[in-house]
């Protein structure tokens, strides 16, 4: 019973380096996902960069801003 365990394994074995590259681990399905978030992530900090530079240029937030800004130097 112990011959053939210790068969069993070296087959086991002989087979892994046989084969290598045909066994996939779990996470290497999931290749190139990361790189996809990271693209999505900065897509939208893009947009909310691009948001933020037209809300501050305009005339409204120039005033609010100039006002807080006076009034916190004014204390």
């Amino acid at each position: 019973m112990a011959l053939h365990r210790i068969s069993r394994f070296y087959r086991t074995a002989l087979d892994a380096c046989a084969r290598p590259f045909e066994r996939r681990s779990p996470w290497q399905e999931d290749v190139g996902a990361a790189t996809a978030e990271y693209a999505i992530a900065i897509v939208a900090a893009a947009g909310f960069a691009g948001l933020l530079v037209t809300l501050l240029t305009s005339d409204t937030a120039r005033t609010w801003l100039t006002n807080i800004i006076e009034g916190a130097l004014s204390l």
